[in-house]
């Protein structure tokens, strides 16, 4: 047993708003997820319903979103936090 446990997101840069974390061996429960801009402005914000260890979830953002590096910040039920940059072209 020396399986990593993570959350990447997927693609990147964004396709349509669009934007996939993947949950790696990780605790299921409910998961935080952000997305602030380059000034580390909240651009947006919900919560993921995890229910299975290994899954991937689809977050799309209502907003249009401007071209350029986006943080994407997803913090689980234990307090793990996942801090990934992303693109939008």
């Amino acid at each position: 047993g020396n399986t990593k446990s993570n959350i990447t997101a997927y693609p990147n840069p964004l396709q349509n708003n669009s934007i996939n974390p993947q949950f790696n061996n990780k605790k299921p429960g409910v998961y935080a997820v952000r997305l602030m801009n380059s000034t580390g402005q909240l651009v947006y914000s919900n919560e993921l319903m995890v229910t299975s260890n290994n899954t991937t979830e689809a977050v799309t953002v209502q907003q249009l979103l401007a071209k350029g590096m986006y943080q994407l910040e997803v913090r689980g039920p234990e307090n793990s936090t996942m801090q990934q940059q992303v693109v939008v072209q």
